[in-house]
């Protein structure tokens, strides 16, 4: 069975290559995964992801009171986040 973040990961490749292909249908490009541009473009979102992620799901413990950030924390705040980072940009 996959891990929360490995899930989150997956989830968060799948929009990425759902935006590159809606980019490369609007301004009938090319661009495909491999690209080095386009590795390190999806790759810094990736960590804007990840460093947000992991600060949402401390800060949902902070408020829970809890001492420390559990699977709950990762799963609610990963769903939040996908959602924003999904609607962030539109193409």
């Amino acid at each position: 069975m996959a891990s929360v973040h490995t899930d989150l990961i997956r989830r968060h490749r799948r929009i990425l290559r759902q935006r590159l292909k809606k980019l490369n249908e609007r301004n009938g490009t090319r661009y495909r995964l491999g690209q080095k541009n386009i590795d390190l473009l999806f790759y810094l979102n990736y960590i804007r992801f990840a460093e947000a992620l992991a600060t949402k799901a401390k800060q949902m413990a902070v408020i829970e009171g809890s001492s420390e950030v559990m699977h709950q924390h990762w799963q609610e705040s990963g769903n939040e986040l996908l959602e924003t980072f999904a609607n962030e940009n539109r193409l």
